[in-house]
């Protein structure tokens, strides 16, 4: 294989590790218009649904603390967690850039030994934005399982509110 070659080979993997990182901020920006419309959706709900309020305004659990503000938040914290994670996941970028350019223009080097340059700097940058995307997914995944919860939570109250 020559050096040009491999040099496309791992041009394409960077490309495909940047469309990666695109893929998952577009991921982010949903999870985080969806924990908008959640928060604002549990906020209405509690706040104009007497049935609601009433059945746990009398359910004290421990010395006047009522079950409604514990369930709350609990509900608060796993959403408001989810969110956090979203909007780290959306600030998490240490760009690895390609190359020192004033470096790539050495006249003197070769082809082989210029490709074989820009090889190297595509292998490292690649790598680091790998590592980077890897933790972007981790962060999501985690906020999504969060605010499934949190949100699972509440759907579970709201429904114990009418059975009860």
């Amino acid at each position: 294989m020559s050096a040009e070659q491999q040099y496309e080979f791992f041009k394409f993997a960077y490309e495909q590790e940047n469309t990666r990182h695109r893929n998952l901020i577009d991921r982010a920006k949903l999870y985080f218009a969806a924990w908008s419309a959640i928060i604002g959706f549990l906020f209405s709900t509690t706040i104009s649904d007497e049935r609601f309020q009433l059945h746990f305004k009398g359910a004290a659990l421990w010395s006047g603390i009522s079950a409604i503000i514990v369930f709350l938040f609990c509900t608060s914290c796993a959403i408001g967690a989810a969110v956090v994670l979203t909007i780290v996941a959306l600030s998490i970028r240490n760009y690895e850039g390609l190359t020192n350019l004033r470096k790539a223009i050495n006249i003197s080097q070769d082809d082989e030994t210029f490709y074989m340059c820009r090889i190297a700097d595509f292998v490292v940058a690649t790598e680091r934005n790998k590592s980077n995307n890897d933790i972007i997914a981790r962060n999501l995944r985690l906020s999504l399982w969060l605010g499934a919860g949190g949100f699972l939570l509440f759907l579970l109250g709201f429904v114990a509110t009418r059975l009860i």
